[in-house]
């Protein structure tokens, strides 16, 4: 009778107290899994207080050292030649361009005199004529070409009027249509 098959066991009913009543199953982790929670909370709140009291309170702990007050001078204005008004056709082969433009000659020397200048006066508005007149309308009305326009008419009236006396040119009118 070895070969008798055997019956299936009897399933198992959920767990009796004592009493009778039957038992909540376990959860799993038990009081481990509290504590490594416990702790990662502890870790978190420490690490906030960490930070507080390096980005809050020491800074105000530590006053900063006294700051050395560096004084900054204007560049003080050179002695200026204004230069007239002047209308000029502009390089531009489709349309008809013009350019209104007013000058100011900024001197390097403050001991400069103006009537030096004023004897040069046609020389100065050809050559800023004839530098203007070679330009476009695009490239005058562009910040980028009227600085390059500005850079080569301060090299062009430094060397006609002798040496470097110029420090640089305002343009105190300045209407291109």
């Amino acid at each position: 009778m070895a070969d008798e098959p055997k019956a299936p066991a009897a399933k198992p009913e959920a767990a009796k107290s004592e009493a009778g009543k039957p038992e909540a199953p376990k959860k799993p982790g038990g009081p481990l899994q509290m504590i490594l929670i416990a702790v990662g909370g502890l870790v978190v709140v420490a690490g906030i207080a960490g930070a507080l009291l390096v980005f809050v309170v020491l800074p105000r702990l530590n006053p900063p050292k006294e700051v050395k007050k560096v004084v900054v001078s204007e560049a003080e204005l050179g002695p200026t030649v204004p230069i007239k008004d002047m209308v000029i056709n502009l390089a531009d082969a489709d349309e008809v361009h013009y350019l209104k433009i007013g000058l100011a000659l900024e001197m390097k020397d403050k001991k400069f005199k103006a009537e030096e200048f004023a004897a040069r006066d046609p020389q100065i508005r050809d050559l800023v004529i004839t530098e203007f007149s070679r330009h476009t309308v695009k490239e005058v009305n562009s910040a980028v070409g009227r600085e390059h326009i500005r850079g080569e008419l301060l090299k062009k009236l430094n060397d006609a009027v002798g040496g470097a006396p110029l420090k640089t040119i305002y343009f105190t009118e300045y209407v291109a249509q």
